[in-house]
């Protein structure tokens, strides 16, 4: 029996054939944490589409009203650059 000869070119293809299989496998849009924490607020805008919103709050357009607050404090922060006011030592 003679032996079996492998080209070049297949031998590439094959090559090829295998990386493309593992860069393109399947991958989940959603990162585990976001999915672990979906039940908080997991991202800064609460989600991938930004909505700001969550329907697991037990407030709603009927008991809004009844909303207190519950503390308050002086402003510490002004304007849009975020700075404390600072105060003045030197008289």
């Amino acid at each position: 029996m003679g032996k079996l000869r492998i080209g070049a070119g297949f031998l590439v293809i094959v090559v090829l054939a295998a990386l493309a299989v593992y860069f393109l496998r399947p991958i989940s849009p959603i990162a585990d944490e976001i999915t672990k924490y979906s039940q908080e607020w997991p991202l800064p805008n609460y989600d991938y589409a930004n909505t700001r919103a969550t329907t697991a709050s037990s407030i709603n357009s009927s008991n809004v009203k009844n909303l207190q607050e519950k503390c308050s404090g002086p402003r510490k922060w002004t304007g849009l650059s975020r700075l404390p006011i600072p105060r003045s030592t030197a008289r």
